[in-house]
């Protein structure tokens, strides 16, 4: 897969001067509030997108680095969200009703802490079908709020918007009514002050310029705005300026060239993506997709996640070696090898012109499991793939990394979180588990059912 690249030499000026005072109370607040929260959003309108269905992208910066996909039900809602271990919380997702949420922590809301930022979007999963809806739960909760959060939000009925949320109030911003179709966050609101932003968050602007940027070349290229732009903005490695580090880039992995790496979308902290892609108005809201990076997007394979009868996951998204799950925890380990400092990386090791770079592999990697991923998506959405295609497609995308992992040398010592059957019993008739083609249990089995066994599982043909 190639990344869409923008042209060069084009930034944005920003004149932005303040007094003495506020200098000082600004630079206190970042010392207390830290840099670890800085998230990219897009919340894009299914009126620009390639095939008509709403988009909502998130890149998540954080300290906290163990990541996995989470698949709960609550309130006759079945959600399927990203979450770091030990947390009940989602940090993006979308449930069975086509309702999605994502959120950027917001740095210039007044009175505000971001003690719930996180807490709801949990709520949202678990009671919100609409766009409406999201916005009536917001109006419904007792104030103040301990949140400070953009909240990118898109629904089955094709809308998305944006909320800018503080402790009492609220903006919403339609991605419909803007004349591009898409909204950009980072980690300011647009609707408060933003009189300092670049001292309060100092990469916020140079991100939200580079994002702006990207997309308004993608459009004007293309006509469209597809998942795969959004894929290419996660792993962007052009600037504010439209300079392209792959426009320097070294012989080989060999060649070592250190290059400061500050004031990009993707970062030292930068733990994952997840890009949404909602459904048309007369599709099954089920047929709603998170498209994932779970771990740092420059060196992690991208999986589509669906919700299925049977709830099913890769084994290796799912709380593996010290509760991280395979892909954050080797994604991480590849960041460390290419990062010489938070700032710094040796571009030679992530990209060079000999296709060696761990950003190429796993390009690379990633190239065969989106092929089959797309065809899969595109088959459940027709109704000729089931739940259990996509059990096979999991299953064969964990074997599939593990070894070309290895093959790539990607990893030392093999770590398969892939659980062990411990099962001693040979699967006979008294153990089978029986389901039709939708995936739903089937308890009387007729004497003439055709039946396509594997394990412990038959599936009911006819």
């Amino acid at each position: 897969m190639k990344f869409y690249t923008m042209p060069k030499k084009r930034a944005f000026l920003h004149s932005l001067n303040m007094p003495l005072l506020r200098f000082m109370v600004i630079v206190i607040c970042m010392a207390v509030q830290g840099v670890g929260k800085a998230c990219t959003i897009v919340a894009v309108s299914g009126r620009v997108t390639e095939d008509g269905r709403p988009l909502l992208l998130k890149n998540r910066d954080s300290n906290s680095v163990k990541t996995i996909i989470k698949i709960g039900s609550v309130n006759d809602h079945t959600y399927l969200s990203q979450n770091t271990v030990g947390s009940n919380w989602a940090l993006s997702g979308y449930n069975d009703k086509g309702f999605a949420i994502i959120n950027s922590h917001s740095y210039n809301m007044p009175n505000s802490s971001d003690g719930w930022n996180a807490y709801i979007m949990q709520l949202a999963l678990e009671r919100c079908v609409t766009v409406d809806q999201f916005e009536h739960l917001l109006d419904s909760l007792p104030k103040p709020i301990p949140v400070c959060s953009n909240y990118g939000v898109i629904d089955a009925l094709g809308h998305a918007a944006i909320f800018e949320t503080s402790a009492y109030t609220y903006v919403k911003y339609d991605a419909d009514s803007v004349d591009c179709g898409y909204i950009i966050r980072t980690n300011f609101s647009f609707s408060q002050d933003t009189t300092g932003v670049y001292l309060i968050t100092p990469t916020s602007l140079p991100r939200y310029e580079i994002a702006s940027n990207y997309l308004e070349d993608a459009f004007a290229t293309n006509g469209c705005i597809a998942k795969e732009h959004l894929f290419g903005l996660t792993r962007c490695l052009v600037d504010r300026y439209g300079e392209d580090l792959r426009d320097i880039a070294p012989y080989d992995e060999q060649d070592t060239m250190p290059v400061e790496f500050r004031n990009y979308v993707p970062r030292f902290t930068t733990t994952s993506a997840m890009i949404i892609q909602g459904v048309l108005p007369n599709e099954s809201p089920q047929l709603t997709v998170a498209w994932t990076m779970l771990g740092p997007p420059l060196v992690s394979v991208t999986v589509p996640y669906l919700i299925t009868t049977r709830n099913v996951l890769p084994q290796k998204a799912k709380p593996g070696y010290h509760g991280s799950s395979w892909f954050a925890y080797h994604g991480q380990n590849l960041k460390n090898n290419f990062f010489i400092d938070n700032y710094t990386i040796d571009l030679a090791k992530l990209y060079n012109l000999c296709e060696t770079g761990v950003m190429q592999i796993i390009d690379s990697i990633e190239g065969h499991i989106l092929d089959r991923g797309n065809e899969l998506v595109e088959n459940y959405r027709e109704g000729l793939a089931t739940c259990f295609d996509v059990e096979y497609y999991y299953s064969w995308v964990d074997n599939y990394v593990e070894e070309q992992y290895t093959q790539f040398g990607l990893f030392g010592t093999i770590w398969n979180t892939i659980e062990e059957n411990t099962q001693t019993e040979e699967p006979g008739e008294q153990s089978m588990e029986y389901y039709d083609l939708m995936g739903h249990p089937v308890k009387d089995v007729k004497d003439d059912a055709i039946i396509k066994k594997s394990g412990n599982t038959g599936i009911i043909l006819n």
